[in-house]
Formats: C-alpha cells, sequence, structure tokens
C-alpha cells in the first residue's frame, strides 16, 4: 500500500501534466573504447581496460574563438564556462573503478572546453579541467583530452557550432585519442568502439546513458527537496517537482548510447503512482459539497 507520501507525489503528478516540454538545446556526446596505452607507473587501468564518457553541452553558449583567432571565424568555435549560459553542463568518465562525476557546470575547471575545427578538417576537441572530480592517477592530479578528428571524411558538420547530427558515429572519423592525463603521462587509446551525439537526457539522474525505472526511483525519493540533477531535478530549477517528473516521463526509454533503444510503455511504478493519483483526487472530489 503507498504511503501518504507517495500518495501527495502522485496527486501532484496528475496535476503537472499538461507543462509544456523543455527546450532540446541541450546535447550530450557519448563514446567509448578501450585503454590501449599507459605510460604512466599507475597499474590501476591496465591495457584492454573499456572505458565510456559523456559531456553534455549546450548549444547555444556563446563563441570565444576570437580569443584564439583575434576576431570571429566561421571555421573555428571554443566553447567553455566563463559566460551564460555555460557550454560544458555535465561529465562522466568509466573504467574499470575508476569514475569522474561532474554534474554541476561550476566544477569545470579552467581551460574546461569544447573546440570545433570546421575547415577542411573537421574536429572536435574536448578539454576537461576539474580540480578535485578526477582520483589522482601516479600519485597526481588527473586532467582529461579527447580529439576526433575527420580528414578524408569531412565535412561531417555543417558549421563550427556544437555538433548536434544525430549521423556523426565512431565511422566518421579517421584518428581519435581518448586520455587521462596524470602528471607527464596519458592514459587512454586511439580504439574507439562507439560514438553518439543525441538530445541530451536531462531526466537520466544516475547518469547510465538512459532513462529508466531507477532515474524515476530517484526523482521519487527526492521530490521535494534538493537542488542537485543527480537527485532528480531535470530542468535545472533547483526543484524537485512535477515538471522533472514530465521530462522523465518524455524521454523513458531513450539512451544516449550509439544504438538507442526503442520507447517503452511506463514501468509499473510509474501506472501505480498515477492511477493512486487519480482514484485520490476522485475521491477528494466526490467529498465537496456544492
Amino acid at each position: 500500500m503507498l504511503s501518504s507520501r507517495s500518495i501527495a507525489v502522485a496527486a501532484f503528478l496528475v496535476l503537472t501534466l499538461t507543462a509544456p516540454p523543455a527546450p532540446a538545446e541541450l546535447f550530450t556526446l557519448a563514446a567509448s573504447g578501450t585503454i590501449a596505452f599507459n605510460t604512466s607507473s599507475d597499474s590501476s587501468l591496465p591495457l584492454g581496460t573499456p572505458w565510456t564518457f559523456t559531456l553534455t553541452y549546450d548549444t547555444t553558449a556563446p563563441d570565444f574563438d576570437f580569443q584564439v583567432t583575434g576576431s570571429p571565424t566561421s571555421t573555428f568555435g571554443k566553447f567553455n564556462n566563463t559566460a551564460s549560459p555555460p557550454a560544458l553542463r555535465a561529465f562522466h568518465y568509466d573504467a574499470a573503478g575508476y569514475h569522474v562525476a561532474i554534474d554541476d557546470p561550476a566544477d569545470f575547471g579552467p581551460n574546461s572546453e569544447l573546440i570545433i575545427t570546421f575547415t577542411t578538417v573537421n574536429a572536435i576537441d574536448v578539454n576537461i579541467n576539474a580540480p578535485g572530480r578526477f582520483p589522482p592517477l601516479a600519485g597526481g592530479a588527473v586532467s582529461f583530452h579527447a580529439d576526433f578528428n575527420a580528414f578524408t571524411m569531412a565535412p561531417i558538420f555543417a558549421s563550427d557550432a556544437p555538433p548536434t547530427s544525430a549521423t556523426i558515429n565512431a565511422q566518421s572519423f579517421d584518428q581519435s585519442t581518448v586520455t587521462l592525463l596524470p602528471p607527464n603521462t596519458s592514459i587512454g587509446g586511439s580504439l574507439i568502439t562507439s560514438f553518439a551525439i543525441r538530445p541530451a537526457l536531462s531526466a537520466d539522474f544516475d547518469q547510465s546513458g538512459a532513462v529508466d525505472h531507477n532515474d524515476l526511483a530517484q526523482w521519487t525519493t527526492n521530490f521535494g527537496a534538493g537542488t542537485k540533477h543527480a537527485q532528480g531535478d531535470a530542468n535545472g530549477d533547483a526543484r524537485i517537482d512535477g515538471l522533472d517528473f514530465l521530462a522523465w516521463q518524455r524521454e523513458q526509454g531513450g539512451s544516449i548510447r550509439a544504438t538507442p533503444t526503442a520507447a517503452v510503455v511506463p514501468e509499473p511504478q510509474t501506472m501505480l503512482l498515477l492511477i493512486t493519483a487519480s482514484s485520490f483526487l476522485r475521491r477528494r472530489a466526490g467529498r465537496r459539497t456544492p
């Protein structure tokens, strides 16, 4: 039997089902591969270790290309978090037991940026410098670099803006590297097994790459409190409420992995909440006096 809190949550959901959809300005780049080189003294990430990373970025962020070129140019894009809206919204990296999670734009440090080259070469460069967010390796601080380069396949972009095309995949690039950078060394590889660009899943609260019942459970637990995305705040308004549930409902079954999953019917937990809410509201209406 559902608690009074669950009934209240469900009632709130029913009352917010007509809210408009969230703007689709955030996109996520997701890639995976295996570690093929380790020039450090740290053996915790041996050769052959699978890795994955995701970067969520805002396509409306300003272009700071002029800081490099001296004046605005249509062939080079430089996007960071030094203005509003911030370009970099979230970053996750996993390799065996090594995990990095950045869910707040304020946690990206200096020199964290997304760079787009749009010339005879089309390239994506990602630099993440977030002191304190990367566990140390080889006894020192770690940063992150990834580059994806299309020489013979270019053009694969339409401009120097942050990419949004879902047609770009691992085969679109001639040369790629993804590396962790401990002091004076590198750990990573050039074998990219998957690459995908998709509209960001704002309701992927556990950053698993898919929106499912685990994210609903996270939202339900933190309903009415909390301010972090990982707790259930899909729209970034620092409140966990019915609007965030609507984001989960729209995105359920979605994936940012290279092969998107098909849409699925609502989870049993969701149906139970909605049915209970409807019954709850009908009983309340039946007790009203004219």
